[in-house]
């Protein structure tokens, strides 16, 4: 009875801290710890149930909402994701019995599992200790020295010191946990002394045309959406960009850009608005007919492709190996695109929605950017709130941890620009908006470290 009472505790803390105070989550990191330490001398198997079950709630009290998009495959993949957050701490468990370095083990198994997990086949990384603060950027400017890797670290180290202290009640554990505050304290000056940005927008930005797509757009044809493209972004007569939201256009190849008939209304738009460079979300697909979600990006004299790197698991994509069990997969993995040339090229980093997710990933490869363009979609939260809450508060997360400014521009979800300390300094309602987004290209510490590592 008072496991089950501390699972419910555990759980609605765990729901607090992922969509409101994320500075809560110091406790359940408490609780985590105490169970490690705890079940460090039970059988395998009971050290195994018990984790699993402790990591069951806290998936399904943050990601509840997956359920709500589709029952059968939501509820899999917190079971799954459940799963394979318990080996991390099974194997600090098994080497402990080696070498006994209980906290050491527990911190190098679990950071080993968030920075490796979002390199595999199945990129899963929703849940990383660090990111439950990005409900709270003020907080965590110092994320661009260390990454959310460094606020999972943090979580980590707060947690064990507060443990051993009322284990010992050494006064040595006050001072650190007093210390590993500072961060926090020092961060929150910063946020309250640097609130805006709003006196360098007229000499350090540029000038973007966003199509907000709503429910009655979507289902236009091809044709008809950039006819609706063409007249709704003459009237601002000049402008460096036009964006659109994440799968735009619909299966489409890659040649029909600029032979099919709607082309016609791409090559109007930058020739009558003073060439602009155009990032439109796409479907396309190859010779063999399989599909890619991708970004096009058009200027007057190139058409360049970026080919999205980080599918959903079961959603966009399914391995073979798992295809008798779930389907075929519906989008194909592609290698070989011309990202780096764009970001070379324009000094612009697209971005497709998931991908926004993977502080590795984006940290890499926006450096010498100067600004970030998600392109997202967010019709498979079935209007979620507290999903399409979680991952604005990750986009924000990643534009502390590279120094850039994001352009978030989101069918059925948020369309925002936020600045290059977290915060939301626009929301984008109407359905065609001119915005200026400020220029940042400067790296980050913490790019320059992960670029070092990896």
């Amino acid at each position: 009875m008072r496991f089950i009472g501390i699972l419910f505790f555990f759980g609605l803390l765990n729901f607090i801290s992922w969509n409101y105070f994320g500075i809560f989550f110091i406790v359940n990191v408490l609780i985590i710890l105490t169970f490690y330490y705890k079940n460090l001398k039970s059988s395998w198997f009971v050290f195994f149930i018990n984790f699993f079950i402790l990591l069951f709630v806290f998936n399904f009290s943050a990601t509840f909402w997956l359920c709500q998009v589709d029952i059968y495959k939501g509820f899999i993949a917190i079971i799954a994701s459940s799963f394979i957050m318990t080996i991390p701490l099974f194997s600090a468990y098994l080497l402990n019995k080696i070498i006994s370095l209980p906290s050491i083990l527990f911190i190098f198994c679990w950071l080993s599992y968030e920075i490796f997990s979002s390199s595999f086949i199945l990129p899963w990384n929703l849940l990383s200790f660090g990111d439950v603060l990005s409900n709270q950027p003020y907080l965590i400017q110092w994320y661009s020295i260390t990454g959310s890797y460094g606020g999972t670290i943090w979580f980590i180290l707060i947690g064990f010191s507060i443990y051993y202290y009322f284990e010992n009640y050494k006064k040595i554990y006050l001072v650190i946990i007093i210390i590993l505050f500072f961060p926090l304290l020092f961060s929150l000056k910063y946020s309250l002394k640097h609130n805006n940005n709003k006196s360098e927008l007229n000499n350090n930005s540029i000038d973007i045309v966003v199509f907000n797509q709503n429910l009655e757009s979507e289902n236009l044809s091809n044709y008809q959406k950039t006819k609706l493209l063409y007249f709704n972004s003459i009237k601002y007569k000049k402008f460096s960009y036009l964006v659109t939201p994440e799968l735009f256009f619909n299966r489409l190849y890659s040649l029909d850009f600029n032979n099919k008939d709607f082309s016609l209304f791409l090559k109007k738009i930058m020739n009558e608005n003073g060439n602009p460079k155009l990032f439109l979300g796409a479907e396309i697909k190859n010779k063999r007919n399989d599909l890619f979600n991708a970004v096009i990006v058009m200027s007057d004299s190139s058409l360049l492709i970026k080919v999205k790197r980080k599918y959903v698991p079961l959603v966009e994509f399914i391995p073979n190996s798992l295809s008798s069990i779930f389907g075929h997969t519906y989008y194909k993995y592609c290698i070989k695109d011309d990202q780096n040339k764009i970001v070379k090229k324009y000094k612009i980093l697209p971005l497709l929605c998931y991908e926004s997710l993977f502080s590795k990933y984006t940290s890499l490869n926006s450096r010498n950017t100067n600004a970030i363009f998600l392109l997202a979609s967010e019709d498979f939260m079935h209007n979620s709130y507290f999903g399409k809450k979680q991952y604005l508060n990750q986009v924000r997360l990643r534009s502390i941890e590279t120094g850039r400014c994001i352009l978030k521009c989101s069918s059925n979800g948020y369309s925002v620009i936020i600045n290059d300390r977290g915060t939301i300094i626009k929301r984008i309602n109407k359905e065609v908006s001119l915005v200026k987004l400020l220029i940042r290209n400067k790296n980050t510490f913490y790019q320059k470290l992960m670029h070092w590592i990896f």
